[in-house]
């Protein structure tokens, strides 16, 4: 895609409020923003909710209950509706910088500097085992299907296999040149995926410990990767796998890119069958929509769909603010969630106006790392160590 064919970004109204909105007195105020593209920012100062409608001349409190504010701004044509998170959870003194949970909704793991990596009770936030073994920060950890062993990988170049029952580290994978940003764990978990700063990503075999193969080579950083079932890989996807490779079959890895570029490697073939240009600022997160669609987030705060049938062509983007999209999750009823660097998490439908959006509240300006869904809960991880949980049902 070149500079004519450029897509112009639609970017939204923003409306920001007060991070502990929810912990003002009965008199206080919590003050409220909303800022608009290319216009002067709105600011106002509300009270909490009581049984009567609130406003101060730019906003209007519409609705509210003792988990979410509802906030409308007429001269922005905005609403959004703020939502508390249920519990907070204060794991470690250390900056969280990935997390995950457990498929049963039953256990989390986090990650840290210098090493840091724990399992954790996800209804108490107790800790439960300390995964040590890595030495610099641990970018990514993932649950394998069984929710009893965990996936990670760091600024140690190494790959770590860990049993939640005791600690035990059964496997390193060794092979990358710099570090390792982000994994992927291939259906029940025989065979795993990492991508790195060094420009490429990696088939490994569990039970050997073997590179499988190295796909994907580009000069520029791999920053994350999903991975996921194509309608849009050729016939020879589906030729018999190398031993001991399995269940690679239709499976299309994502890569999100320092150059801006979002590159499509097909699995089973090792090639990489698309290259398609976002943006002129790099790719910090991605993830499937569909078999056909995938979006990705830029460090430039430009959330981009791209259409995988026909990768060349101008992508659609929209934008939440300048900030960088440092994750993004599907969630249930055709939503989409994108955590940013100033500690916005934003809820918004695929297919519906982005003037009406929802907002997970907590953080006060420090960066999202990930998101998670599991069992009618989500959660997040955040720089100023918390992870934060909310309910579903408080989203929909």
């Amino acid at each position: 895609m070149n500079a004519a064919e450029e897509v112009i970004i639609a970017s939204s109204p923003s409306m920001n409020i007060q991070c502990n909105w929810d912990e003002v007195s009965s008199n206080g105020k919590f003050w409220v923003s909303c800022r608009r593209p290319g216009e002067k920012t709105l600011h106002g100062s509300l009270s909490k909710p009581t049984s009567k409608q609130q406003h101060d001349g730019s906003f209007i409190i519409r609705d509210h209950n003792s988990h979410s504010i509802t906030v409308e701004c007429p001269e922005a044509k905005m609403t959004t509706r703020f939502v508390r998170p249920r519990r907070v959870m204060h794991l470690h003194d250390k900056t969280l910088l990935c997390g995950d949970v457990s498929a049963s909704g039953g256990f989390g793991v986090c990650s840290s500097e210098e090493g840091q990596l724990w399992v954790w009770d996800a209804d108490t936030g107790e800790t439960r085992r300390s995964l040590e073994g890595h030495v610099g920060d641990v970018y990514s950890c993932r649950f394998f299907p069984s929710g009893m062993v965990v996936l990670s990988g760091g600024a140690d170049l190494r790959l770590k296999i860990w049993s939640t029952l005791d600690g035990s580290c059964p496997r390193t994978f060794v092979g990358h040149s710099r570090g390792i940003t982000d994994i992927a764990i291939i259906d029940r978990g025989r065979n795993i995926i990492s991508v790195s700063s060094d420009g490429t990503a990696k088939l490994w075999d569990c039970g050997s410990g073997s590179n499988l193969a190295t796909m994907g080579s580009t000069q520029w950083s791999i920053n994350t990767c999903a991975l996921g079932m194509s309608g849009v890989l050729p016939e020879t996807s589906s030729a018999p796998p190398m031993e001991p490779e399995c269940d690679t079959a239709g499976k299309l890895l994502l890569l999100a890119c320092e150059d801006g570029m979002l590159r499509g490697c097909d699995v089973r073939n090792k090639e990489t069958i698309f290259s398609c240009e976002v943006g002129k600022t790099a790719l910090s997160s991605c993830v499937f929509v569909s078999d056909t669609q995938a979006l990705t987030g830029s460090e430039g705060g430009v959330i981009a769909t791209v259409d995988l049938r026909n990768p060349l062509t101008p992508v659609k983007r929209t934008s939440f603010g300048t900030s960088s999209v440092t994750s993004l999750s599907l969630l249930s009823g055709n939503r989409a969630i994108s955590g940013m660097s100033d500690g916005n998490c934003v809820v918004w439908g695929l297919d519906e106006s982005h003037l009406t959006v929802t907002k997970l509240t907590g953080p006060d300006v420090d960066p999202i790392t990930s998101i998670r869904a599991s069992v009618g809960k989500l959660f997040t991880t955040c720089r100023d160590s918390c992870v934060r949980v909310y309910e579903s049902a408080d989203v929909s």
